[in-house]
């Protein structure tokens, strides 16, 4: 195996906490607290594109999806959080991603299902996953964590399992 160092453009002041590998390793998104994200070619260390999030006031996240179709961002500004998904390949936005009720704050993780279709996000502090149908952009589910009633554990975890059914739930 090859170490490659991969530069790319340092905004100073800036909190470049996130990236992200493409599941084949072919590609590294960086994020910061800038309006962008860059996605890199790791075999050249080529900037393929670069996409405008929208302003954030927090380090932005991101994420490819597992199939390598998607790649989505997230930026807090004061209004809440955004959350946009993108076609990973080319970089076009494809839809911008809502949740139901009060926008997200401090989202720490976002993830993918298997297959693309679903995104799971979870806020810093929260008792709460939100599922994203990534087809629609909507928030489809909101599952509650901690939860002692048993109905709801089962309830949720009959619904995880059809998400990936190698999961344990």
């Amino acid at each position: 195996r090859e170490l490659r160092e991969l530069a790319f453009k340092a905004i100073p002041d800036a909190e470049n906490s996130s990236l992200a590998f493409s599941v084949d390793a072919r590609l590294v998104a960086f994020a910061g607290t800038t309006e962008t994200v860059s996605v890199l070619e790791i075999a050249t260390g080529r900037e393929l594109y670069s996409v405008k999030t929208g302003s954030s006031k927090t380090p932005q996240r991101v994420q490819f999806s597992a199939d390598g179709r998607f790649l989505v961002t997230a930026t807090e500004n004061d209004a809440g959080a955004s959350m946009k998904l993108w076609d990973a390949p080319s970089g076009q936005l494809i839809r911008e991603l809502k949740t139901s009720g009060d926008p997200p704050l401090n989202l720490r993780v976002i993830n993918f299902n298997r297959d693309g279709s679903m995104l799971a996000v979870v806020e810093s502090g929260a008792k709460t996953i939100r599922i994203i149908d990534c087809a629609t952009g909507l928030e489809s589910r909101t599952l509650r964590t901690g939860t002692t009633d048993q109905v709801t554990r089962d309830e949720q975890a009959a619904f995880i399992k059809t998400i990936d059914s190698k999961t344990r739930a």
